[in-house]
């Protein structure tokens, strides 16, 4: 079968995001490969998503329209544009993000001709509000580039999460491979999921920037700003509140059955590491 004929399914879950969401849109269906279809599920939204959204899926059969009846929440949001998907690849892109024409077609590509890799994404930027990039990590710091379990699964748990660690969620997955996740009402459950990705096989990496994550107003890095008391404490109880996402990998990773005891303990020794290290680094 010709990969032009492999269906590509991308969500995009929303909640008034009817700034942003017209050019979501449109980098997902201007790509260079043509056989997808685009669902877009709503949370609901009050702002004209809804007469936005239906005229789209008039003129183009790819797009498919799904206005929940109440807020459902941000997960079971991202859950349930999953749960519709028909593709043999999937991915999630957020609606303040939006992609490059060649992100799909490339990213296809990667994992024909890699059949053990699950995912494969491109290189990508943090974008604000009028495009403009406020961020570029290098790769090396978010996307773990070993294939052996354990030392990718090491790798990945000791990247930073404050550097780009959390997006490869929205890489291009084998829909096989993760048709029994659920996204986990966690703080940056995102992370956890890629874990469990990693542990059923290696990820795929596209040398360009095909992806570009948008970040909303208010939520731009605050990395280099002065320290104060109130920003002190509060990133005190923001990494707390990320403690659980660490004990629930810690338990995930009891039951990979492909790794020797000893290198499971050896994960839950590194993944405690990382708890130490977000505490005692203003990173992490």
């Amino acid at each position: 079968m010709n990969f032009q004929e492999e269906l590509v399914s991308i969500g995009l879950p929303t909640y008034n995001g009817l700034p942003y969401l017209k050019k979501a849109v449109e980098s997902a269906l201007n790509q260079t490969y043509s056989n997808i279809e685009l669902i877009i599920t709503d949370n609901p939204s009050t702002d004209g998503t809804q007469m936005f959204c239906e005229e789209y899926a008039k003129k183009d059969r790819r797009v498919k329209y799904i206005r929940h009846q109440k807020d459902i929440g941000a997960f079971k949001n991202y859950n349930s544009a999953f749960k519709n998907a028909q593709g043999k690849y999937y991915c999630w892109l957020s609606f303040d993000d939006y992609l490059d024409k060649y992100f799909i077609e490339k990213c296809v590509t990667k994992l024909r001709e890699d059949k053990k890799a699950i995912m494969a994404i491109s290189n990508f930027v943090f974008v604000n509000i009028s495009g403009e990039i406020v961020f570029k990590p290098n790769p090396k710091d978010y996307f773990p580039i070993e294939k052996d379990l354990y030392l990718r699964l090491k790798e990945y748990i000791l990247l930073y999460w404050i550097l780009g660690k959390a997006t490869l969620f929205h890489g291009l997955w084998r829909r096989e491979a993760i048709a029994n996740e659920i996204i986990r009402d966690l703080p940056d459950s995102d992370i956890g999921f890629i874990f469990r990705g990693l542990s059923r096989g290696n990820f795929l990496f596209v040398d360009e920037v095909l992806f570009y994550k948008g970040i909303l107003p208010g939520r731009e890095s605050r990395e280099h700003e002065k320290l104060t008391f109130r920003r002190v404490i509060s990133s005190i109880f923001f990494r707390i509140k990320l403690i659980p996402l660490y004990f629930f990998n810690m338990k995930y990773t009891t039951r990979i059955k492909n790794l020797s005891f000893v290198k499971r303990l050896k994960l839950i020794f590194w993944e405690c590491i990382s708890i130490i290290r977000m505490f005692v680094m203003r990173k992490y």
